[in-house]
């Protein structure tokens, strides 16, 4: 996988920390196909990027059981050209597990798992694969449970993919701890009053905790790991990576 990165895929580009990446990768990069469900942000997120490389939309819902192959189709008799794929789209639902509707369970799952696993067998010619995760995915947080649920599968997919494709495939498991995004805003909660004291306690956290952590940080992080070919990249490196080796 010593090869250069020309195309890009990157999902759930319209906000974020997916936003942030292509800004990045645009610099370097002579195409980027970028994916969400708001068509308008990411037009927008074309014209912020300019001439400097070539931004590709393509609407589409991970929900969706065919979300994969809607991204596929899209991009045509240029599928082999993907150098790199970047599975960022989530959804967050901040419910109590007992409290979740299966239906909602399922399209989570959907999003956080299914179709990243599936648009990773679909562009084989991606010697750079980076799956966001997250800390939830080993800590199991309180009314997280679906969420890290679905982020702690993703986890093991890519470890697994990784020891299973040796040199073929540079597979990074990017492990950031909360910082400032739009992901919680944007996801599902439950009409508990107890979810909202979790709710109040995750503003707090935001607010203490994240020692300083945007959307731009995480990403400029993001990349310099999988520049160096890194094969799990910890945000905040050192801190996570200690707790995270506990489990």
């Amino acid at each position: 996988y010593n090869k250069g990165i020309n195309t890009a895929l990157i999902t759930g580009a319209s906000s974020g920390l997916g936003r942030e990446l292509v800004k990045l990768y645009a610099s370097s990069c002579s195409r980027i196909y970028v994916t969400a469900r708001n068509i308008d942000a990411l037009k927008s997120l074309k014209e912020e990027v300019g001439s400097a490389c070539e931004i590709i939309p393509i609407q589409v819902d991970f929900a969706e059981a065919d979300a994969a192959d809607k991204v596929a189709k899209n991009i045509g008799n240029r599928i082999d050209s993907i150098d790199l794929l970047i599975n960022n789209a989530g959804h967050h639902v901040n419910a109590s597990l007992l409290n979740v509707d299966i239906e909602l369970i399922k399209n989570t799952m959907q999003i956080n798992l299914y179709t990243p696993i599936k648009l990773i067998t679909i562009f084989t010619s991606a010697h750079t694969i980076a799956n966001i995760i997250s800390t939830t995915a080993v800590m199991g947080r309180r009314n997280l449970g679906v969420y890290s649920s679905t982020k702690a599968g993703m986890w093991c997919f890519s470890k697994a993919l990784r020891r299973s494709q040796g040199n073929k495939i540079n597979v990074i498991d990017v492990i950031p701890a909360t910082f400032k995004s739009s992901l919680s805003d944007k996801g599902d909660k439950s009409s508990n009053p107890a979810n909202e004291t979790n709710s109040r306690s995750r503003k707090r956290l935001l607010s203490s905790s994240n020692d300083g952590l945007t959307s731009e940080t995480v990403a400029m992080l993001v990349k310099s790991g999988i520049d160096k070919r890194k094969d799990s990249i910890y945000i905040p490196k050192l801190k996570k990576k200690i707790y995270i080796k506990r489990f």
